[in-house]
């Protein structure tokens, strides 16, 4: 769109196209071609330095690419990544440090010593592209009772609540919903067991189940997160029992479904 912005700024021809990029191109050659000469050599009209303001010829991708790396050492065993300086600063915790007096400022390095390696590479990856890879290794998946069939996706679900922590963290509210919705498709494609094993992770990390009535239809092959709680209360009493010692804030919520109207 900003492409045909600028064609049309041009005329709406290629001659007007080119002529736009010609008349810049011919800025830069005469700079350099005459550059070093004495004023007696040159034609009159031309420069013989280079612009200070030659920056605006560049698009914004060039000025972009011209930004300040900055090295980032994450997790205790300081996994190396590198950014852009004004793609970081997309974030008001990095914009602080790499902008103010500080000593990150200076260095161009910054040290996250209790992130995950994997979550930040995600928040990256979201500061540059608007979206996120789930990165997870299947075959480390937990295997299912009985069976040499790994859990479906659970490790998945456990990487999206993680990006919601580092997304909360940081202060960005779009990846946090974002880690939130991916985290909620799994979980709804999960059997019972491993779906409420995994909202006991989210809660631990401070995320809830959906309270809006569409969203609890989802829930357990169409049956509806209700009946899934109910399901849950009748056939799993010993790992329902543990969520009602280990995780109040989930019990509560699931005593609550129970009790409501399918």
């Amino acid at each position: 769109m900003r492409l045909l912005a600028f064609f049309g700024q041009c005329g709406g021809d290629i001659d007007g196209l080119q002529a736009v990029f010609a008349e810049d191109h011919a800025k830069a050659v005469m700079t350099v071609q005459y550059e070093g000469l004495s004023a007696q050599e040159v034609p009159p009209g031309i420069s013989t330095s280079i612009p200070t303001d030659v920056s605006k010829w560049f698009s914004s991708f060039t000025r972009h690419i011209m930004n300040p790396v900055i090295t980032l050492y994450v997790g205790p065993e300081r996994v190396k990544f590198h950014a852009y300086e004004d793609t970081l600063c997309q974030i008001s915790f990095f914009s602080a440090g790499l902008r103010g007096n500080f000593k990150e400022a200076a260095e161009k390095v910054i040290s996250l010593p209790e992130d995950d390696p994997s979550h930040v590479s995600a928040l990256i990856e979201y500061l540059c592209t608007g979206n996120y890879t789930c990165m997870y290794d299947p075959a480390s998946a937990p295997l299912q009772e009985g069976s040499n069939a790994p859990v479906g996706d659970i490790r998945q679900g456990l990487f999206h609540i993680g990006v919601h922590v580092i997304a909360a963290k940081y202060d960005c509210p779009v990846l946090d919903a974002m880690a939130t919705k991916n985290f909620e498709t799994v979980v709804t494609e999960l059997d019972s067991i491993n779906a409420l094993r995994l909202w006991q992770a989210a809660y631990a990390d401070d995320l809830r189940l959906p309270s809006r009535k569409r969203d609890l239809e989802l829930y357990c092959d169409g049956r509806g997160l209700v009946a899934w709680v109910k399901f849950l209360f009748a056939e799993h009493k010993g790992e329902m029992e543990k969520t009602m010692m280990d995780y109040p804030a989930l019990s509560c919520d699931l005593l609550q479904i129970a009790v409501s109207e399918d």
